[in-house]
């Protein structure tokens, strides 16, 4: 298990964003992207744990390949047992920052257009 931050300047250290996926390969580029540029935007200090849970497309290759592309991404596979539950608890322990949030590929990259004044 990674050893947590010193909380005691009551600062947020590092932000993490953990990510379960599984078969994700085509979600995941577009995705990461958007989450690392966003945070950067911003100027949070972040890092990504993604946790591939026994996919069987190139996900794990994906991720690797993105890793070199994004400094804050930390691709993680999860040797087993799998499911949503044990995804996210094997990223959570394996996360850096001192608080953390969770995250779906497939919701991260729905997008939702906007609706005009007035419309139904």
């Amino acid at each position: 298990m990674t050893p947590r931050p010193d909380h005691s300047t009551g600062r947020l250290s590092l932000f993490s964003i953990v990510v379960p996926a599984r078969d994700e390969e085509a979600a995941l580029p577009r995705t990461l992207r958007d989450t690392h540029d966003a945070m950067r935007a911003e100027d949070i200090p972040h890092d990504i744990v993604v946790v591939d849970d026994g996919s069987r497309d190139g996900t794990w290759r994906v991720l690797r390949a993105l890793g070199e592309e994004i400094p804050a991404l930390l691709p993680v596979q999860n040797p087993g047992p799998y499911g949503f539950g044990r995804a996210i608890r094997f990223g959570f322990e394996r996360m850096r920052g001192d608080a953390v949030c969770t995250m779906s590929t497939s919701a991260a990259a729905t997008t939702v257009a906007p609706t005009e004044a007035g419309a139904t």
